[in-house]
Protein backbone atom coordinates (compact mmCIF):
# COMPACT_ATOMS: atom_id res chain seq x y z
CA UNK A 1 0.00 0.00 0.00
CA UNK A 2 2.83 2.69 0.64
CA UNK A 3 4.31 1.38 -2.59
CA UNK A 4 1.33 2.41 -4.23
CA UNK A 5 1.34 5.64 -2.40
CA UNK A 6 4.92 6.55 -2.83
CA UNK A 7 3.82 5.64 -6.99
CA UNK A 8 0.95 7.97 -7.10
CA UNK A 9 2.39 10.67 -4.66
CA UNK A 10 5.26 10.96 -7.50
CA UNK A 11 3.41 10.88 -10.75
CA UNK A 12 0.49 12.66 -9.76
CA UNK A 13 2.53 16.16 -10.47
CA UNK A 14 3.76 14.72 -14.27
CA UNK A 15 0.21 13.75 -15.18
CA UNK A 16 -1.47 16.86 -13.70
CA UNK A 17 1.20 18.68 -16.34
CA UNK A 18 0.89 16.54 -19.30
CA UNK A 19 -2.90 17.19 -19.13
CA UNK A 20 -2.87 20.57 -20.40
CA UNK A 21 -0.32 19.66 -22.91
CA UNK A 22 -2.53 16.36 -24.33
CA UNK A 23 -5.60 18.84 -24.50
CA UNK A 24 -3.56 21.13 -26.58
CA UNK A 25 -2.65 18.68 -29.04
CA UNK A 26 -6.26 17.87 -29.96
CA UNK A 27 -8.28 20.33 -31.89
CA UNK A 28 -11.39 20.47 -30.55
CA UNK A 29 -9.90 21.01 -27.02
CA UNK A 30 -6.78 23.48 -27.64
CA UNK A 31 -8.73 26.31 -26.89
CA UNK A 32 -9.40 25.55 -23.66
CA UNK A 33 -7.00 23.34 -22.63
CA UNK A 34 -7.07 24.25 -19.10
CA UNK A 35 -10.82 24.14 -18.72
CA UNK A 36 -10.69 20.48 -19.85
CA UNK A 37 -7.52 19.39 -17.22
CA UNK A 38 -9.81 20.90 -14.71
CA UNK A 39 -12.76 18.58 -15.99
CA UNK A 40 -10.60 15.84 -15.70
CA UNK A 41 -8.80 16.25 -12.35
CA UNK A 42 -12.38 16.75 -10.79
CA UNK A 43 -13.56 13.46 -12.39
CA UNK A 44 -10.76 11.31 -10.61
CA UNK A 45 -11.02 13.28 -7.61
CA UNK A 46 -15.16 13.08 -7.70
CA UNK A 47 -14.22 9.02 -8.27
CA UNK A 48 -11.53 8.35 -6.01
CA UNK A 49 -13.38 7.72 -2.88
CA UNK A 50 -15.87 5.27 -4.69
CA UNK A 51 -12.96 3.11 -5.74
CA UNK A 52 -11.28 3.46 -2.10
CA UNK A 53 -14.45 2.46 -0.43
CA UNK A 54 -14.81 -0.64 -2.67
CA UNK A 55 -11.02 -1.59 -2.67
CA UNK A 56 -11.33 -1.56 0.87
CA UNK A 57 -14.83 -3.42 1.72
CA UNK A 58 -13.59 -6.29 -0.56
CA UNK A 59 -10.40 -6.64 1.36
CA UNK A 60 -12.22 -6.55 4.40
CA UNK A 61 -14.45 -9.09 3.68
CA UNK A 62 -11.59 -11.79 1.82
CA UNK A 63 -9.54 -11.30 5.21
CA UNK A 64 -10.91 -12.86 8.52
CA UNK A 65 -7.59 -11.16 10.27
CA UNK A 66 -8.96 -8.09 9.88
CA UNK A 67 -12.93 -8.88 10.13
CA UNK A 68 -11.50 -10.83 13.67
CA UNK A 69 -12.10 -8.94 16.87
CA UNK A 70 -9.15 -7.27 18.33
CA UNK A 71 -7.46 -8.90 21.81
CA UNK A 72 -5.82 -6.61 24.07
CA UNK A 73 -3.39 -7.23 26.76
CA UNK A 74 -5.00 -7.63 29.87
CA UNK A 75 -3.00 -4.59 31.34
CA UNK A 76 -3.92 -2.02 28.29
CA UNK A 77 -7.40 -3.30 28.54
CA UNK A 78 -8.18 -2.53 31.79
CA UNK A 79 -6.33 1.15 31.00
CA UNK A 80 -9.00 1.52 28.16
CA UNK A 81 -11.55 0.51 30.67
CA UNK A 82 -10.55 3.02 33.37
CA UNK A 83 -10.01 5.92 30.83
CA UNK A 84 -13.21 5.11 29.38
CA UNK A 85 -14.98 5.48 32.89
CA UNK A 86 -14.42 9.28 32.43
CA UNK A 87 -14.78 10.25 28.99
CA UNK A 88 -17.43 12.67 30.33
CA UNK A 89 -15.17 14.37 32.64
CA UNK A 90 -12.82 17.18 30.66
CA UNK A 91 -9.65 16.61 33.06
CA UNK A 92 -9.84 12.68 33.16
CA UNK A 93 -10.31 12.69 29.13
CA UNK A 94 -6.88 14.69 28.65
CA UNK A 95 -5.60 12.92 31.65
CA UNK A 96 -5.97 9.13 29.17
CA UNK A 97 -4.36 11.32 26.27
CA UNK A 98 -1.66 12.26 28.46
CA UNK A 99 -1.32 8.78 29.01
CA UNK A 100 -1.46 7.56 25.65
CA UNK A 101 1.13 9.91 24.84
CA UNK A 102 3.52 8.40 27.58
CA UNK A 103 2.62 5.24 26.38
CA UNK A 104 3.63 6.20 22.70
CA UNK A 105 7.24 7.99 23.67
CA UNK A 106 8.30 4.52 26.38
CA UNK A 107 7.20 2.52 23.02
CA UNK A 108 10.10 1.14 20.38
CA UNK A 109 8.34 3.37 17.70
CA UNK A 110 9.20 6.26 19.24
CA UNK A 111 12.65 7.35 18.21
CA UNK A 112 12.29 6.14 14.79
CA UNK A 113 9.15 8.47 14.83
CA UNK A 114 11.66 11.39 15.75
CA UNK A 115 13.69 10.30 13.12
CA UNK A 116 11.35 10.67 10.30
CA UNK A 117 9.75 14.07 11.73
CA UNK A 118 13.32 15.36 11.67
CA UNK A 119 13.28 14.57 7.69
CA UNK A 120 10.51 16.25 6.97
CA UNK A 121 12.48 19.42 8.81
CA UNK A 122 14.79 20.01 5.61
CA UNK A 123 14.48 22.54 2.57
CA UNK A 124 16.86 20.13 0.45
CA UNK A 125 14.09 18.71 -2.03
CA UNK A 126 12.19 19.98 -4.95
CA UNK A 127 9.50 21.66 -3.32
CA UNK A 128 8.05 25.16 -3.23
CA UNK A 129 11.06 26.66 -0.89
CA UNK A 130 14.05 24.70 -2.59
CA UNK A 131 12.70 25.73 -6.24
CA UNK A 132 12.03 29.26 -5.45
CA UNK A 133 15.66 29.78 -4.56
CA UNK A 134 16.95 28.14 -7.75
CA UNK A 135 14.75 30.39 -9.95
CA UNK A 136 16.65 33.62 -8.17
CA UNK A 137 19.48 32.00 -8.70
CA UNK A 138 19.41 31.70 -12.14
CA UNK A 139 17.93 28.48 -13.03
CA UNK A 140 15.81 28.25 -15.68
CA UNK A 141 12.85 26.52 -15.93
CA UNK A 142 13.46 23.78 -18.08
CA UNK A 143 16.48 22.80 -15.86
CA UNK A 144 14.43 22.67 -13.11
CA UNK A 145 11.95 20.41 -14.76
CA UNK A 146 14.30 17.81 -15.49
CA UNK A 147 16.28 17.70 -12.34
CA UNK A 148 12.48 17.64 -10.73
CA UNK A 149 11.73 14.79 -13.18
CA UNK A 150 14.95 13.06 -12.06
CA UNK A 151 14.51 12.82 -8.65
CA UNK A 152 10.79 11.87 -9.30
CA UNK A 153 12.49 8.53 -11.48
CA UNK A 154 15.09 8.33 -8.30
CA UNK A 155 11.89 8.44 -5.90
CA UNK A 156 9.97 5.68 -7.81
CA UNK A 157 13.29 3.52 -7.61
CA UNK A 158 13.43 2.85 -4.08
CA UNK A 159 10.17 1.26 -4.15
CA UNK A 160 12.66 -1.79 -5.86
CA UNK A 161 15.44 -0.71 -3.38
CA UNK A 162 13.93 -1.08 -0.15
CA UNK A 163 13.02 -5.54 -1.00
CA UNK A 164 15.81 -5.54 -2.84
CA UNK A 165 18.15 -4.21 0.08
CA UNK A 166 16.38 -6.55 3.16
CA UNK A 167 17.12 -9.41 0.41
CA UNK A 168 20.95 -8.72 -0.03
CA UNK A 169 21.17 -7.74 3.61
CA UNK A 170 20.14 -11.49 4.70
CA UNK A 171 21.77 -13.20 1.95
CA UNK A 172 25.18 -11.24 2.43
CA UNK A 173 26.23 -10.88 5.82
CA UNK A 174 29.30 -9.07 6.28
CA UNK A 175 31.88 -11.22 8.07
CA UNK A 176 33.10 -10.66 11.58
CA UNK A 177 36.70 -8.38 11.54
CA UNK A 178 38.49 -9.63 14.23
CA UNK A 179 38.12 -13.04 16.72
CA UNK A 180 35.50 -13.47 19.01
CA UNK A 181 35.20 -15.39 22.27
CA UNK A 182 33.10 -18.58 22.56
CA UNK A 183 30.53 -16.99 24.69
CA UNK A 184 29.87 -14.33 22.16
CA UNK A 185 29.60 -16.18 19.40
CA UNK A 186 25.76 -16.96 19.76
CA UNK A 187 24.97 -12.84 19.82
CA UNK A 188 27.02 -12.47 17.03
CA UNK A 189 25.71 -15.59 14.83
CA UNK A 190 22.93 -14.57 12.29
CA UNK A 191 19.06 -15.38 12.34
CA UNK A 192 18.41 -18.54 11.06
CA UNK A 193 16.33 -18.37 7.89
CA UNK A 194 13.10 -20.13 9.57
CA UNK A 195 12.93 -16.89 12.72
CA UNK A 196 9.82 -15.73 12.17
CA UNK A 197 11.14 -11.72 12.96
CA UNK A 198 13.68 -12.28 10.37
CA UNK A 199 12.01 -9.45 8.19
CA UNK A 200 11.77 -7.59 10.83
CA UNK A 201 15.20 -7.29 11.67
CA UNK A 202 16.34 -6.66 7.86
CA UNK A 203 14.06 -3.80 7.47
CA UNK A 204 15.30 -2.07 10.47
CA UNK A 205 19.04 -2.82 8.55
CA UNK A 206 17.50 -1.16 5.29
CA UNK A 207 16.11 1.75 7.07
CA UNK A 208 20.06 2.83 9.03
CA UNK A 209 21.19 2.60 5.77
CA UNK A 210 19.06 4.58 3.93
CA UNK A 211 18.59 7.13 6.80
CA UNK A 212 22.32 7.51 6.06
CA UNK A 213 22.97 7.39 2.75
CA UNK A 214 20.47 10.39 2.54
CA UNK A 215 22.90 11.96 5.45
CA UNK A 216 25.66 11.48 3.11
CA UNK A 217 24.43 12.28 -0.02
CA UNK A 218 23.31 15.65 0.72
CA UNK A 219 26.35 17.03 2.07
CA UNK A 220 27.25 18.08 -1.47
CA UNK A 221 24.02 19.85 -1.89
CA UNK A 222 24.78 22.26 1.34
CA UNK A 223 28.57 23.01 -0.50
CA UNK A 224 26.72 23.70 -3.47
CA UNK A 225 23.91 25.91 -1.88
CA UNK A 226 26.50 27.70 0.05
CA UNK A 227 28.86 28.36 -3.32
CA UNK A 228 25.72 29.54 -5.09
CA UNK A 229 24.74 32.07 -2.36
CA UNK A 230 28.34 33.39 -1.92
CA UNK A 231 29.52 34.08 -5.40
CA UNK A 232 28.33 36.26 -7.60
CA UNK A 233 26.49 34.99 -10.78
CA UNK A 234 27.98 36.30 -14.07
CA UNK A 235 26.76 33.65 -16.17
CA UNK A 236 23.60 33.65 -18.68
CA UNK A 237 20.29 32.09 -16.93
CA UNK A 238 20.26 28.43 -17.41
CA UNK A 239 22.82 26.54 -15.19
CA UNK A 240 24.72 29.31 -13.20
CA UNK A 241 28.13 28.11 -11.94
CA UNK A 242 28.19 24.61 -12.88
CA UNK A 243 30.74 23.64 -10.41
CA UNK A 244 28.37 24.46 -7.97
CA UNK A 245 25.20 23.68 -9.57
CA UNK A 246 25.70 20.38 -10.69
CA UNK A 247 26.77 18.81 -7.74
CA UNK A 248 23.97 20.18 -5.54
CA UNK A 249 21.00 19.12 -7.89
CA UNK A 250 22.56 15.33 -8.29
CA UNK A 251 22.72 15.49 -4.36
CA UNK A 252 19.37 16.42 -4.11
CA UNK A 253 18.39 14.31 -6.52
CA UNK A 254 20.12 11.16 -5.07
CA UNK A 255 19.44 11.59 -1.59
CA UNK A 256 15.59 11.09 -2.14
CA UNK A 257 16.54 7.48 -3.01
CA UNK A 258 17.64 7.23 0.75
CA UNK A 259 14.53 8.98 2.27
CA UNK A 260 11.71 7.23 0.59
CA UNK A 261 13.88 3.86 1.22
CA UNK A 262 13.68 4.73 4.65
CA UNK A 263 9.81 5.81 4.52
CA UNK A 264 8.85 2.33 3.61
CA UNK A 265 11.24 0.94 6.26
CA UNK A 266 9.72 2.82 8.84
CA UNK A 267 5.96 2.63 7.44
CA UNK A 268 6.76 -1.06 7.63
CA UNK A 269 7.89 -0.82 11.59
CA UNK A 270 5.11 1.42 11.94
CA UNK A 271 2.68 -1.53 11.82
CA UNK A 272 4.66 -4.05 13.38
CA UNK A 273 6.51 -2.15 16.51
CA UNK A 274 3.42 -1.43 18.30
CA UNK A 275 0.69 -4.06 19.41
CA UNK A 276 -2.60 -3.89 17.57
CA UNK A 277 -4.68 -2.33 20.05
CA UNK A 278 -2.45 0.86 20.14
CA UNK A 279 -1.53 1.10 16.21
CA UNK A 280 -4.11 3.36 15.60
CA UNK A 281 -3.65 5.86 18.45
CA UNK A 282 -0.20 5.70 18.36
CA UNK A 283 -0.38 6.40 13.86
CA UNK A 284 -2.39 9.62 15.13
CA UNK A 285 0.85 10.89 17.15
CA UNK A 286 3.13 10.35 14.76
CA UNK A 287 1.16 11.94 11.95
CA UNK A 288 1.31 14.53 14.76
CA UNK A 289 4.88 14.70 15.22
CA UNK A 290 5.18 14.71 10.94
CA UNK A 291 3.38 17.90 11.08
CA UNK A 292 4.40 20.03 13.85
CA UNK A 293 7.96 18.89 11.68
CA UNK A 294 6.32 20.39 8.62
CA UNK A 295 4.86 23.52 10.42
CA UNK A 296 8.26 24.21 11.73
CA UNK A 297 10.16 23.97 8.44
CA UNK A 298 7.60 26.47 6.76
CA UNK A 299 7.95 28.94 9.73
CA UNK A 300 11.92 28.83 9.26
CA UNK A 301 11.43 29.24 5.53
CA UNK A 302 8.88 32.35 6.47
CA UNK A 303 11.59 33.62 8.71
CA UNK A 304 14.93 33.26 6.67
CA UNK A 305 12.67 34.11 3.49
CA UNK A 306 15.67 35.89 1.07
CA UNK A 307 17.26 33.77 -1.13
CA UNK A 308 20.97 34.84 -0.08
CA UNK A 309 19.58 33.15 3.35
CA UNK A 310 18.49 29.73 2.14
CA UNK A 311 22.31 28.64 2.41
CA UNK A 312 21.28 29.05 6.43
CA UNK A 313 18.25 26.74 5.75
CA UNK A 314 20.53 24.08 3.99
CA UNK A 315 22.76 23.58 7.15
CA UNK A 316 19.42 24.05 9.24
CA UNK A 317 17.82 21.19 7.27
CA UNK A 318 20.84 19.15 7.05
CA UNK A 319 21.80 19.43 10.60
CA UNK A 320 17.88 17.74 11.37
CA UNK A 321 18.77 15.14 8.89
CA UNK A 322 22.47 14.10 10.72
CA UNK A 323 19.57 14.28 13.83
CA UNK A 324 17.52 11.62 12.18
CA UNK A 325 20.19 9.46 11.46
CA UNK A 326 22.01 9.81 15.07
CA UNK A 327 18.31 8.85 16.53
CA UNK A 328 17.73 6.16 14.27
CA UNK A 329 21.63 4.83 14.82
CA UNK A 330 20.36 4.83 18.66
CA UNK A 331 16.90 2.81 18.07
CA UNK A 332 19.09 0.38 16.21
CA UNK A 333 21.63 0.17 19.01
CA UNK A 334 18.82 0.02 21.98
CA UNK A 335 17.32 -2.73 19.96
CA UNK A 336 20.43 -4.96 18.50
CA UNK A 337 22.78 -3.75 21.04
CA UNK A 338 25.19 -2.83 17.79
CA UNK A 339 24.80 -0.82 14.44
CA UNK A 340 26.85 -3.01 11.77
CA UNK A 341 25.14 -6.52 11.54
CA UNK A 342 28.05 -9.32 11.63
CA UNK A 343 28.30 -13.04 11.00
CA UNK A 344 31.17 -14.67 12.54
CA UNK A 345 33.22 -16.08 9.82
CA UNK A 346 34.46 -20.13 10.15
CA UNK A 347 38.03 -18.88 10.50
CA UNK A 348 37.26 -16.84 13.78
CA UNK A 349 35.51 -19.74 15.54
CA UNK A 350 38.66 -21.09 15.36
Amino acid sequence: MRRIDLICKVLAPGFVTLLPTGFSAIESTKDHSVFWSVVVIAAISALSPWVEWLSAQRVWENNDLLQAPKVMEEQQAQGREVENRYTGTLDQYLRGKASGFVRFCNSAVFLPTISISLLYLSVLTFSSPMITFLLNAGFTLPVVTTARLFSSVLEVSATAVMPWGVKTLRDRPVKYWRPADEDQLVLLEEYPPGRPNIDKAEVERVGLWAVWWMTLSLMPAVYGVAGLTSTPNTSPAGLPLPHFSIPMLLSVAFSRIGLWTYDLAYSQLQQTLPPPSLRGEFTGIEQSFVSTAELLQWTLTAILSRPEDFDVLAVISWTSILGAAGCYAWFIRKRRGHLLHVKVSTCCKT
